[in-house]
């Protein structure tokens, strides 16, 4: 069973995975969608264009949340890598990896 929110859209599976297409993914679509260059995305949440393109490939929740709300696509399916399969963020160890978050 999916632990996909059904209000949110699908997102390709290619843009599933961390990597350039779901980086062209995003980008597109904020562009189509919205009309906003990353640049642009970044300056209305008051961070650099790099701090977002960090976000696709290293944990920020704010800005990975920021960018799967717009989209309208579930950050668990948007940032998969970052969640477990029961849907608990995991947090980044320097070194090892993902791991599921201890409660």
């Amino acid at each position: 069973m999916s632990m996909i929110d059904p209000l949110f859209q699908e997102a390709p599976p290619e843009a599933r995975v961390p990597g350039p297409f779901r980086k062209e993914w995003i980008c597109r679509k904020l562009l189509e969608d919205h009309g906003l260059t990353l640049a642009a995305f970044a300056r209305n949440l008051g961070v650099s264009r790099s701090s977002v393109v960090n976000a696709m490939e290293s944990p920020s929740l704010r800005i990975e949340g920021e960018i799967a709300k717009l989209l309208n696509v579930d950050p668990r399916q948007l940032f998969a890598e970052r969640y477990a399969a029961n849907g608990q963020r995991k947090h980044l160890v320097r070194g090892e990896g993902w791991s599921a978050h201890a409660a």
